[in-house]
C-alpha cells in the first residue's frame, strides 16, 4: 500500500471524526450503529461501546487495553459503570492530547491512561501484560501485519480473557480482488483489511477461540450524502484525486458505505477468548 495510516494522517482527520455534536458528546469516532432499541444518535454512538461493556464484566475485568483509542471515549464509557484499569494506544499526538484533557476534566487520571504509540510494534504492548480484555472498534485495518498484532494480543492476554473485535471485514475470498475493494483499502489506509474466516483462523493459530459473534451491518445507518457520491468515486478510482488528508478521509468514507450497501463488506463484532 503507498499510504500509510501515519500520526499526521490520524491528527489531521481527527476533526472530521469528531465533528457534530452528537460525536463531541460521546467522543465516539466509530459508526452509528442501531441496534434494537436505539432510538436516538447519541445512544447509536454508544452501542459498539455497550457491547465492549458486556464482554468487560463477563470476565469481570480489572485491566482493559483499547487498540486505536481515538480520543478515549470507549474507555470513559466502560470507566462509569466498571471500576479497572484503562489503557489506550493511538498513534495520534493530537487524539492523546484530547483525550487526556477530557480525562482530567472528568477527574479520571488515576482510572484511564493514554498512550500514544503504534500498536503494530511490539514493545507498545509491553507495559500492558496480563489483560482482561483487549479490543478494537474499527481499528484492526490499521493493522500492517494481522497475524503479529493478534499474536501481541494472545501474548499479553490472561488466560481466559478476551479479545474483542468490531470492525468491517470482506464478505468472501473472492472481495480481494475487487478493484473498488482495493481503493477503499488504499485510500482508507487499512493493510489490515482481511475475510472474516481468515480474521478467525489467525486468532486461532495464537490460541483465540471464536465465543460469540454479531453480524451488525443491519443496524449500520450513516448520514449518506447522495450529492457529488458518483464524482468521488470516479475521482478514487480514476487515480487522479490527492485530496488533503480530511477530504481522503471522507471519499473514503463514500466508498465504505458503498461497498457495506453491495455486500461486499460486513460490520462484525467478534468475541474470541484465549484457551
Amino acid at each position: 500500500m503507498d499510504r500509510l495510516n501515519t500520526p499526521e494522517y490520524q491528527n489531521q482527520i481527527t476533526p472530521v471524526l469528531l465533528s457534530g455534536p452528537e460525536r463531541r458528546k460521546t467522543l465516539a469516532m466509530h459508526s452509528y450503529l442501531w441496534n434494537p432499541g436505539v432510538k436516538t444518535a447519541r445512544q447509536a454512538l454508544y452501542s459498539q461501546n455497550a457491547l465492549i461493556l458486556r464482554s468487560a464484566e463477563a470476565v469481570e475485568a480489572s485491566r482493559c487495553l483499547d487498540l486505536g483509542c481515538g480520543v478515549g471515549g470507549t474507555l470513559l464509557y466502560l470507566s462509569e459503570t466498571l471500576q479497572a484499569a484503562y489503557a489506550g494506544i493511538s498513534n495520534s499526538g493530537v487524539q492523546i492530547h484530547l483525550g487526556s484533557q477530557e480525562i482530567q476534566r472528568r477527574n479520571k487520571q488515576q482510572q484511564v491512561r493514554l498512550f500514544q504509540g503504534d500498536f503494530n510494534a511490539s514493545q507498545s504492548f509491553k507495559p500492558f501484560p496480563n489483560q482482561d480484555l483487549i479490543f478494537g472498534v474499527e481499528s484492526l485495518g490499521y493493522a500492517s501485519s494481522l497475524e503479529t498484532l493478534i499474536a501481541d494480543v494472545s501474548g499479553h492476554l490472561r488466560q481466559g480473557g478476551r479479545f474483542v473485535v468490531i470492525d468491517d471485514v470482506l464478505t468472501g475470498d473472492d472481495q480481494t480482488d475487487s478493484e473498488l475493494v482495493r481503493v477503499w483499502q488504499r485510500q482508507a489506509r487499512i493493510p489490515g483489511l482481511t475475510t472474516r474466516d481468515n480474521l478467525i483462523s489467525l486468532c486461532a493459530r495464537s490460541g483465540l477461540v471464536l465465543a460469540d459473534e454479531d453480524e451488525l451491518t443491519p443496524f449500520l445507518k450513516e448520514p449518506l450524502f447522495q450529492q457529488g457520491q458518483n464524482a468521488l468515486t470516479y475521482a478514487l478510482l480514476s487515480g487522479n484525486s490527492e485530496p488533503p488528508a480530511p477530504g481522503e478521509f471522507r471519499m473514503s468514507q463514500h466508498l465504505r458505505g458503498r461497498l457495506r450497501r453491495e455486500g461486499r463488506l460486513a460490520y462484525e463484532h467478534l468475541v474470541f477468548v484465549k484457551s
